[in-house]
């Protein structure tokens, strides 16, 4: 069951000063707090979802025009993803955990001391 807040944002494209000769439009709708977006050598999108708002960083997959969820459970912040040979590396409170392509998680790095301003980051 989804426990998550109903947020809806206002997206006007219009409403941000862009440089001359440059466009903008919506690509994603949705997502509370995106912090980082990479892409696979697959060519899929992935986001992260910090998790601030709801408690429960994500991460989430670009498919047929939407945001789908295929990992969670995150201690937020969730603060970066890397992806690397088919695993999906996320950075969240305390821990480096490895997403598998079956969907597997595993913590490979835990007890990490990040509980004040400063955070573990993405994993490069």
């Amino acid at each position: 069951m989804n426990r998550e807040p109903k947020i809806i944002r206002k997206i006007h494209p219009d409403d941000i000063a862009l440089p001359p000769g440059y466009k903008i439009n919506v690509f994603g709708e949705g997502l509370t707090t995106p912090i980082n977006l990479i892409m696979t050598d697959e060519g899929e999108m992935l986001v992260a979802d910090a998790g601030v708002t709801s408690g429960n960083g994500k991460v989430l997959k670009l498919l047929n025009g939407r945001f789908e969820v295929i990992a969670e459970g995150f201690n937020p912040p969730l603060t970066g993803i890397t992806y690397y040979k088919g695993d999906i590396y996320v950075a969240h409170r305390g821990f480096v955990t490895v997403v598998k392509p079956n969907g597997t998680k595993v913590d490979i790095i835990s007890g990490l001391p990040n509980w004040g301003d400063h955070h573990n980051n993405r994993v490069v």
